[in-house]
């Protein structure tokens, strides 16, 4: 920079100030061209995949009611849901779906809740004697994961409603 001194004061040339402020300029305008492309470009640009699809497990179960003894089944009223009269029933309940864990809420109609073990990869079959002290309507309640609490009723267990 070309600079002049007098009275001990260094003055700048108008020819050194012209090519400072040019210099500031052209690098503002750089930085200003540098984030506008790099913001163009951060929103023009897309990736598309249609090879890769995200699937959610699938847990759902197959209830199978009998009366404790015999061979006779009894009949669903819905899906997983019995009208049951008192007495002993063995109840089958196999794991249906790709999951790798899964419980059962067995409700009755009045609100009443028992929950059973895990069903793991190894373990697609519950077993267990259900004993009804009065009539009720009961509903098998598939849920996928792990339960989190102690289990109600175990493998080849029983349980009274």
């Amino acid at each position: 920079m070309e600079t002049k001194v007098e009275n001990n004061e260094e003055k700048i040339t108008d020819k050194a100030f012209n090519r400072a402020l040019i210099i500031s300029i052209l690098g503002i305008l750089m930085c200003m061209v540098c984030l506008c492309s790099s913001t163009w470009a951060w929103f023009k640009d897309d990736v598309v995949n249609n090879k890769n699809v995200i699937e959610s497990a699938s847990y759902g179960i197959v209830s199978i009611v009998k009366l404790d003894g015999t061979s006779e089944e009894i009949v669903e009223t819905e899906k997983n849901t019995y009208t049951l009269t008192s007495g002993k029933y063995q109840v089958t309940l196999n794991k249906e779906g790709d999951a790798r864990y899964g419980y059962v809420i067995i409700s009755d109609d009045i609100g009443s809740k028992i929950y059973t073990e895990t069903m793991n990869d190894t373990q697609t079959t519950f077993t267990y004697v259900l004993e009804i002290t009065a009539d009720k309507i009961i509903t098998f309640k598939p849920c996928l994961g792990m339960y989190a609490g102690t289990p109600d009723v175990l493998d080849g267990g029983t349980i009274t409603f």
